[in-house]
């Protein structure tokens, strides 16, 4: 019998996450996510160490969330600003 770990996450995702969004005046960016929803994404989805990829940036808010959870991570953002 696989953990849940072997079946592809660290625990079992909810289907719900009951988390405020960002005010808009305190948004770096237009989609910006709560920090505290990216935590527990990651959380989720991965174990402390291993790598995760943001490929459309933006804010950096899953960049920050990664290394705050001791991941390794990698973010990418076409726009400089």
């Amino acid at each position: 019998d696989k953990t849940q770990l072997e079946k592809g996450a660290a625990v079992m995702f909810p289907a719900v996450f009951m988390e405020p969004p960002v005010q808009p005046s305190k948004r770096i960016h237009k989609a910006e996510k709560p920090g505290s929803l990216m935590k527990k994404i990651i959380s989720a989805l991965t174990l402390e160490g291993e790598t995760v990829l943001d490929q459309f940036a933006g804010s950096f808010v899953t960049f920050f969330s990664a290394l705050a959870l001791n991941r390794r991570a990698i973010a990418i953002e076409l726009n400089q600003e």
